[in-house]
């Protein structure tokens, strides 16, 4: 059974968000760890033979979450949810709207230790698994570290973590880099989304 939904919403009349707000010095924030909800669907779906009774689906309503911060600070000024195509995705239509390199590091993206594992033993790479209940936001320098600090008071946002910042070096490059030294470039989903969601 395939279920289709839409959201419909109102944003405030005294609040901008969009890609053309981006500048360099802006930090990367997302409210949680990633790749819960295409590791949960695929366990569910096949015999993997492995213990994943803890891992659920992170589906979840973040209007409460959006709303809480977007109404304290003045400063966020681009939002997104990573869903089909992962954390990567987002970043990379982001750099390329935006004529702006994106630089990421691997060791502050928040990711549950099964769900790494997993994207291990099978071969994923977890920067492209959808999630469902989360939010990639671009937000002021100034603001970034409160920023998360009030995410991470709410039960939704809990796991939400700074992970990189915009820079104007490579324009529509995202960069990752790594903690053993090293930096590779992210690029958009080729072929089609593994394990496959929609």
């Amino acid at each position: 059974m395939f279920i289709n939904t839409s959201g419909v919403g109102l944003l405030p009349e005294d609040k901008e968000f969009g890609v053309e707000r981006v500048k360099a010095g802006d930090r990367v924030i997302i409210s949680g760890t990633i790749g819960d909800h295409a590791i949960a669907v695929l366990a569910a779906r096949e015999d993997l033979g492995l213990k994943l009774s803890e891992l659920k689906s992170d589906c979840a309503p973040l209007n409460s979450l959006i709303t809480g911060v977007t109404q304290r600070f003045d400063g966020v000024k681009f939002m997104r949810d990573p869903t089909r195509g992962g954390l990567a995705t987002v970043l990379c239509e982001m750099a390329e709207s935006a004529h702006l390199a994106v630089h990421i590091w691997d060791e502050r993206v928040p990711i549950r230790r099964e769900v790494n594992g997993i994207c291990e033993i099978l071969g994923f790479d977890s920067l492209y698994l959808a999630n469902e209940g989360k939010v990639v936001m671009v937000v002021a320098s100034d603001i970034a570290d409160e920023l998360c600090d009030v995410l991470r008071a709410d039960e939704l946002g809990k796991d939400a973590a700074v992970i990189g910042e915009v820079a104007a070096d490579n324009p529509g490059d995202v960069i990752l880099h790594t903690a053993i030294g090293g930096s590779r470039l992210v690029t958009m989903l080729a072929g089609d989304q593994l394990p496959r969601i929609c």
